[in-house]
């Protein structure tokens, strides 16, 4: 895959590290990281098949690697930076790195 086909900009977001007592407002997500990126929406019938729910939008996102895309984990959420309702996905899975220095991550968000 060539830079030219990574056609969105998306942005990670975490919640800040604090040391708080159980069920204390943890704050607001920051941005990490703001990345090019493809998105890939899997089609109905594999999320058939693999049992995702019908109300939910899943796909793969794929990154070039890079130091800071290594430090994303399942807690931390996506946006895509030009979606007009600022809708965020949940990371559901972060792959290895591949030979060609892209990560592909499974995203999802319910409807």
């Amino acid at each position: 895959m060539s830079s030219g086909e990574l056609d969105r900009r998306v942005t990670f977001w975490r919640r800040p590290v604090t040391e708080s007592v159980a069920g204390d407002d943890r704050g607001s997500l920051e941005g990490v990281l703001r990345v090019w990126a493809k998105f890939s929406p899997l089609s109905a019938e594999t999320r058939r098949t693999y049992g995702y729910a019908e109300d939910a939008v899943t796909g793969w996102l794929k990154v070039r690697e890079s130091k800071n895309v290594d430090q994303l984990t399942l807690a931390d959420r996506v946006s895509f930076d030009l979606d007009p309702e600022g809708n965020d996905f949940e990371i559901d899975s972060v792959g290895i790195k591949d030979r060609g220095g892209y990560r592909l991550l499974r995203i999802s968000r319910k409807m």
